[in-house]
């Protein structure tokens, strides 16, 4: 078991194809109003960016992985061609491979002002590397294999590689990686068709995480699972059985406890070779073995714990939980509540202990990469140009409409749809029909370029279906610094509870599970929590399906406090910021919570918060439920249509457990709130009480 010869068949089966690249850059200028008429002036002559951006992003993963004496990694410089990159396949746009096996690509040509360039294999398989994985390996977006097994690796898994939108195959396999799983892992399964996941033979700890979509995951192409050689911990979860075409699955020589999932007999692809099939040897597990498909070899299950039964094992199953409990403690070894309780509370304080460091290494990173863009101070730049991209386009994902251009951006059809504190938002039409959303800035209210792009990047890897994703930004020469999204096709929350739409318990639900869900992705999935700082109904929108959309999250990151302070005074004149904030400006993932409770009453209640429109009056709306708690009339805070007849109660559909989860959200101390992840939990148990007992519930009123 351990060998990565999974892996290296993958890498065997990579070829590349014949291409000619054609590297065609210009740049064109935003002007002070651009889209304040449909037809801008001609713009200002072109200008080429220095280096493509997965040039910039692998010399940086080369700053964390470098050391002198490594001879792979000294061919990756701006000087050398890209196709004497050892280990790394180029392809232009995404679709046409280098064809290295040409001589005047490897010698003639180097790609690495070809803004067209990026990387589709990073492979460097027993090299000798050192150092850490960098989290802006989540920036080759046309990366479909990493395979970086057999070296001297160390440090966590950054959470950011679950956020690459290509990445096919994973092998991170005998190195000596530290610190949990990111949860963020199984979003390849979202993002892409991810077939192989290697990574067994390192150090890592705790539990396997569960999906933070669901355990509904599926993994559907996922066909080798290995996590053996580790130091993984409690219950084997059952929604691996869910992968129905995994044919590799080691599970073998870890800590885990309790039982082999039952959901395993549905794993019918199952290998049954010694070397490259299924294993759970050299673990705590005990039970019945599922009723698998195909017999194994007795050797997959042995060195577990003595009451582990059932075929292939010539222990038949003869005891019940009880008496497997009592026999222990006639043993004098510890039950398995106490085991449980004693290996989470070990695994807690390593993820801790391993969040701290990775903490730190996640700062390091990123001023490696500004340091390589030239961007911090004291850096040798080559010249001014290299210090930001200025006059092009950046683009982070092709998205609806194709790639983006500054031409097809500046020149479509556009239409203001409101100013704010920060600056303009717009929606524009492409020639493609497709619509987009871009938010310009004003003058001087930005961070210094190296923390603007520090916020950048944060939010490029950004990616969840309850979250708008930045799809580009632009920064002309004039300074002046425009976000480009894909506009969300619906009404804003605001518009929709406090409008003429209905909508009934079902739908409202669904929205502030989706709500919960975007700010769950936002404080638990990076390795440093990102706060989105400016919830409130009308930065929500709801599309055609009902689905919640948040909008306007990490702004504070781009913006100067002066301007954060703006954005905080309006947020207060909506009824929605935290207590502490008004008085100390410090941004915690609480506040993000305390928002969400004022959302979760609007929702709950139809009404408007904060400052009433003709007159000096305020609605704060916890005070006016907490009243109505007091005096007993809850029914005239809930909205009339959420009352309407139905054959459950308020109590049984549970309506009040959602007002009271609202109200806990709001507790006037921070440490009082409960986490996000506890309000996702709640809003699930609520969700599994109204579907089942209350089918009218399905009805659908309101168009949007």
């Amino acid at each position: 078991m351990g060998s990565s010869s999974y892996g290296h068949l993958h890498l065997q089966a990579l070829a590349f194809c014949n291409f000619i690249a054609i590297c065609i850059s210009s740049s064109f200028d935003l002007r002070s109003s651009p889209y304040e008429r449909l037809q801008p002036s001609p713009l200002a002559a072109p200008r080429a960016v220095p280096f493509a951006p997965d040039v910039i992003t692998l010399l940086a993963l080369k700053e964390a992985l470098d050391d002198p004496s490594n001879p792979t990694l000294s061919t990756w410089n701006i000087s050398t061609p890209l196709c004497a990159w050892k280990g790394v396949a180029w392809s232009h746009e995404g679709s046409f491979p280098f064809n290295c096996e040409w001589e005047s690509y490897t010698l003639t040509y180097t790609y690495a002002t070809d803004l067209g360039a990026v990387a589709t294999t990073l492979a460097l398989p027993s090299a000798g590397l050192n150092g850490t994985l960098s989290p802006v390996i989540a920036q080759l977006y046309e990366l479909k294999v990493l395979a970086l097994g057999g070296n001297k690796l160390t440090g966590s898994i950054p959470g950011e590689l679950g956020n690459s939108p290509s990445l096919t195959v994973v092998s991170l396999e005998q190195n000596h990686l530290t610190g949990p799983i990111p949860a963020s892992i199984w979003n390849l399964c979202r993002n892409t068709k991810l077939t192989a996941l290697l990574l067994h033979g390192n150090n890592l700890s705790g539990p396997i995480p569960e999906p933070l979509g669901g355990s509904g995951t599926t993994c559907s192409q996922l066909v080798s699972l290995t996590l053996a050689n580790n130091e993984l911990s409690g219950f084997i979860p059952p929604f691996i059985g869910n992968f129905a075409n995994l044919s590799w699955l080691d599970l073998s020589y870890n800590k885990f406890t309790y039982v082999i999932p039952v959901s395993f007999a549905n794993l019918k692809n199952l290998s049954t070779k010694l070397d490259n099939g299924f294993s759970v040897a050299g673990n705590h597990l005990m039970g019945p073995i599922p009723p698998f498909k195909e017999s194994f070899d007795p050797r997959v299950f042995e060195g577990n714990s003595p009451w582990l039964c059932g075929p292939p094992l010539p222990t038949p199953c003869i005891h019940s939980p009880t008496t497997l409990t009592t026999h222990r403690h006639h043993r004098g070894a510890m039950n398995p509540t106490a085991i449980i309780l004693l290996i989470s509370a070990v695994a807690v304080c390593i993820v801790l202990f391993f969040y701290a460091i990775y903490h730190l290494t996640t700062l390091s990173m990123f001023k490696l990469l500004l340091k390589k863009m030239h961007l911090l101070p004291g850096s040798k730049a080559v010249n001014e140009e290299a210090k930001f991209p200025q006059g092009k386009l950046v683009q982070f994902y092709e998205g609806g409409g194709g790639a983006l251009t500054e031409e097809t951006v500046l020149k479509s059809a556009s239409e203001l749809l409101e100013e704010t504190s920060y600056g303009k938002n717009y929606r524009v039409w492409l020639p493609s029909k497709h619509m987009l959303s871009l938010s310009l800035f004003k003058d001087d209210i930005t961070r210094d370029e190296p923390e603007f792009l520090q916020g950048i990047l944060r939010l490029a890897v950004i990616k969840h279906s309850n979250l708008v994703s930045l799809r580009a930004y632009y920064l002309s020469r004039k300074n002046e610094k425009l976000l480009i999204y894909d506009h969300v096709i619906g009404k804003s929350l605001a518009d929709i509870i406090h409008g003429e739409c209905t909508l009934n318990w079902q739908q409202r639900h669904n929205l502030a599970l989706g709500i919960a869900h975007g700010i769950a992705h936002l404080h638990l999935e990076p390795s440093v929590p990102l706060v989105h700082a400016n919830l409130k109904s009308s930065n929500i929108f709801v599309d055609g399906n009902c689905n919640a959309v948040l909008t306007g999250y990490g702004l504070h990151l781009l913006v100067t406090p002066a301007a954060v302070n703006g954005i905080i005074v309006d947020a207060n004149d909506e009824g929605c910021i935290a207590p502490e904030l008004r008085k100390s400006r410090k941004i915690s993932t609480h506040i993000d919570v305390f928002s969400y409770g004022i959302v979760l009453l609007e929702i709950l209640t139809g009404r408007t918060p904060g400052k009433v429109s003709g007159n000096d009056t305020t609605v704060v709306l916890q005070e006016l439920v907490k009243a109505a708690i007091v005096e007993e009339r809850l029914h005239d805070v809930l909205d009339l249509e959420l009352l309407k007849p139905s054959i459950c109660t308020p109590t049984e559909n549970g309506l009040l457990e959602a007002l009271k989860l609202a109200m806990s959200c709001c507790a006037p101390s921070p440490s009082l709130r409960p986490p996000i992840s506890e309000v996702v939990q709640t809003l699930q148990e609520i969700q599994s009480k109204f579907l089942t007992q209350d089918p009218e519930s399905n009805r659908s009123s309101c168009e949007l």
